[in-house]
């Protein structure tokens, strides 16, 4: 025997050279001894190649953990010998036993636990995470690249930072978007990655124990909205008071000016040479006189004579004059609902409405294009308006405006209903149209909800 034999099972080459001994100093266990003892013998005196070698085989030295041995075993011909090869295979033993509690670990956690190599291709996705990401199983979850795992958008950060960081730094983590390979919706995770070393401590890929945070987004997502859509209405309210304060107090400024200059045009004499003057002082006065009813239409201080109307036949009466207030170029679609219910406001405002609205969506259009008006009975729910802020349960009588128009952004839908705000050429517009509807809009305890994109058009619904 070499010296490292004796030295492997805690003994010495003396103790070792009786053969009886062999057995007492590996097998600590007297049943496991004679089992071990009586099918090595066996092995031996079958002199059959395939049983001269032994794999994993356990042995317990005294006061130490079981360790595991493969030995590669040559018959001396002709003599009860042979030459023995013993290998010390513990630590792979162990690292298989690792992996295989590793494997029924992953196999049957709910979380996304995932492996990839340094090239970032998949070589093991459990089947949770295969299930989160709407594929039918691990085979085609390890032909796609772990990048293209990930939400478009955020694909780039994924390659070039994030996991070049981890890399460094051995860990990181980050709430990020995965996206759902059968309904293409997005999936947001808390994704901590973590770097895979070998024995000799080289990174040899990375691995993932990612949870599934989209109900928790979503939550987040819509409770940001309802606080935006709350602050937006008291930002509304709050100029509206403003505008109501203001309008009220200029109105009555207006009156002393108009009365007074009517009185003075009624004392001059047609040639007098401050007639002109005192004409477009009176002209200037209208105009502001006007423009402080309509900031008290938005304000919702303008006098009003509500009565029980049949809408459809309201607006029906209306459609003529849109027409010529849109052009010939852009087609007035009209889709009342039969068994309307019948609402109660005052038909000029139903009529200041729809001239406003169509006013914009003609703006909205360059060259053809198409504005559709239309009707219907709704109902709101608990449900629905525990999702709109301002909004009460009820039964409801929808008046809609669309357009096919340029559509609006997000910047321009936040400020849309603000008193004097415009996207118009400097004396296009004065920004009062829209507020005009909205003060209408609650005077009449309404509400208006705006759909809009960019190159898609636009649609009020009241």
């Amino acid at each position: 025997m070499n010296d490292n034999f004796p030295a492997f099972y805690r003994t010495t080459r003396e103790a070792l050279e009786i053969p009886d001994n062999f057995w007492d100093a590996v097998y600590e266990d007297p049943a496991f001894r004679e089992e071990m003892k009586a099918r090595i013998l066996a092995d031996v005196a079958s002199e059959e190649p395939g049983r001269m070698y032994w794999e994993d085989i356990p042995i317990t030295r005294k006061g130490e953990q079981t360790t595991f041995v493969s030995a590669r075993n040559v018959k001396v011909p002709g003599k009860p010998l042979m030459i023995s090869t013993v290998w010390d295979i513990t630590e792979r033993i162990h690292a298989e036993h690792e992996r295989q509690k590793f494997f029924l670990l992953a196999e049957s956690s709910s979380e996304f636990i995932g492996m990839c190599d340094l090239e970032m291709q998949p070589i093991y996705v459990n089947p949770a995470g295969v299930r989160m990401v709407g594929l039918p199983d691990m085979a085609a979850a390890c032909r796609i690249k772990v990048q293209d795992y990930f939400f478009p958008e955020d694909q780039a950060f994924i390659e070039n930072e994030f996991f070049p960081r981890v890399l460094r730094e051995g860990h990181g983590d980050v709430e990020i978007r995965l996206r759902h390979f059968e309904s293409g919706e997005p999936l947001w995770f808390y994704y901590f990655l973590f770097s895979v070393h070998d024995a000799a401590g080289e990174v040899i890929g990375w691995a993932t124990v990612s949870h599934d945070i989209t109900e928790r987004k979503r939550a987040q997502e819509e409770q940001e909205r309802l606080q935006a859509q709350l602050t937006q209405a008291q930002k509304m309210e709050s100029v509206g008071r403003l505008a109501g304060g203001v309008a009220h107090d200029f109105n009555n400024m207006l009156t002393i000016i108009l009365g007074r200059t009517e009185l003075m045009l009624m004392r001059a004499a047609p040639d007098d040479s401050q007639r002109a003057s005192l004409e477009e002082i009176q002209k200037a006065a209208q105009r502001s006189a006007d423009l402080t009813r309509q900031l008290l239409a938005f304000s919702r201080k303008q006098t009003i004579a509500p009565k029980v109307l049949a809408l459809n036949v309201t607006i029906e009466g209306m459609l003529k004059l849109l027409q010529r207030l849109i052009g010939e170029n852009i087609d007035l679609a009209w889709m009342p609902v039969s068994n309307l219910w019948p609402v109660k406001v005052d038909p000029a405002q139903i009529d200041q409405i729809l001239a406003n609205l169509c006013v914009n969506a003609r703006d909205a259009i360059a060259g053809v294009g198409k504005i559709t008006i239309e009707t219907g009975n709704v109902v709101f729910d608990e449900a629905y308006c525990a999702r709109h802020v301002g909004y009460v349960p009820g039964d409801f009588v929808l008046l809609a405006v669309s357009d096919n128009g340029c559509g609006m952004d997000a910047e321009t839908l936040s400020h849309l209903f603000e008193p004097f705000f415009t996207t118009k050429a400097m004396g296009k517009g004065t920004g009062l149209g829209l507020a005009i509807v909205y003060g209408i809009v609650k005077q009449n305890n309404g509400f208006v909800n705006v759909y809009s994109e960019p190159g898609h058009g636009t649609s009020f619904k009241i």
